[in-house]
């Protein structure tokens, strides 16, 4: 093993896989700076998501993986997180005799030191090097200990995040398909990303406010200000329960639909189906439902105490440092 206090992580992601596993990445270096450690953040993707990196991690080496890099030479642990190949750098890390720990994913299960499971929806995994559940769940809003504002309280918006890139104008059509909203006193808040194309951009701008290419933390008062949210499956699901707002979910996938199911047992969304087959009509039904009765206060409840205490970073990072937690 490497000697130093030097750790790796490497995040793949960018428009099209999405931005989740580099964003929990983020949380994980920032962790890992504040525990004395010294973390570089090697970003397998595109511009998009090194560039999202960079602005998050002032202070931290971020730095894109092209060919004949070596993240492992000066490391002393490593953490993987993404849907791409991890042969090349479990090796690297076998070579050298590092820990390595793989999130989100079971194929290398048997080959890293450790698997985390770091959301509530996979299915239990009976492994001795695999840790999953509340405790190992990283959600930013968690980690940075902010508070789940009152509800409704001074909530005074719906907010439609659906992704950056927006492809084919989804963000558009969901918040068209709203009902009227102004006897709730709320206005329509519509998150747009930097890839998101300039027409889909136009025609966010005509149907209400849009938040456009934002920082996480401003993702992050947006989202603890709605009193209501329209998302699809991924982190902002899990980031949008941890500031108490109740969600209706759009997934893409059957896997995601079965696994937003488990999630809604728990009180975190509402699952809406298939984005491909979206009624305008069950959008405007659910809104109102969750406007006008108590379901969104179960909600705002039920979702924030299913996660965990906020502590998942220090023990993802606690268990490849020293295999303690």
């Amino acid at each position: 093993m490497s000697g130093g206090n030097g750790l790796t992580l490497v995040a793949m992601g960018g428009r099209r896989s999405g931005l989740g596993h580099v964003l929990r990445s983020v949380t994980l270096a920032r962790e890992a700076r504040w525990m004395g450690l010294s973390p570089t953040l090697w970003i397998a993707g595109d511009r998009e998501a090194l560039g999202h990196a960079a602005r998050e991690l002032r202070g931290i080496a971020v730095r894109p993986l092209g060919p004949g890099d070596d993240p492992c030479a000066a490391a002393r642990a490593l953490i993987l997180d993404g849907p791409g190949d991890l042969e090349p750098w479990l090796a690297a890390a076998e070579a050298r005799g590092l820990p390595s720990l793989v999130l989100d994913r079971l194929d290398a299960v048997d080959r890293a030191t450790w698997t985390v499971l770091p959301v509530l929806h996979a299915e239990p995994v009976a492994h001795p090097r695999v840790r999953q559940g509340a405790d190992w769940c990283l959600v930013e809003p968690l980690q940075q200990g902010r508070p789940a504002p009152p509800y409704p309280g001074r909530r005074d918006r719906v907010l439609v995040v659906l992704g950056g890139a927006d492809a084919g104008g989804l963000t558009a059509r969901i918040a068209s398909a709203l009902p009227d909203l102004s006897p709730f006193g709320l206005e329509t808040l519509l998150v747009v990303g930097p890839a998101a194309p300039e027409h889909s951009l136009a025609a966010c701008r005509e149907l209400g406010r849009v938040l456009h290419a934002p920082t996480r933390d401003g993702l992050l008062d947006a989202m603890g200000t709605a009193r209501l949210a329209v998302c699809g499956f991924g982190l902002s699901l899990y980031e949008l329960a941890a500031l108490g707002t109740p969600a209706l979910t759009y997934t893409r996938s059957l896997g995601d639909a079965a696994a937003a199911e488990r999630l809604a047992a728990l009180g975190i969304g509402r699952p809406m189906g298939d984005v491909g087959g979206f009624e305008a009509e069950s959008l405007a039904a659910s809104t109102l439902e969750l406007l006008r009765g108590d379901r969104g206060a179960r909600m705002h409840h039920q979702g924030r105490q299913a996660l965990g205490d906020g502590k998942a970073a220090r023990r993802v990072l606690e268990l490849v440092w020293g295999g303690t937690a």
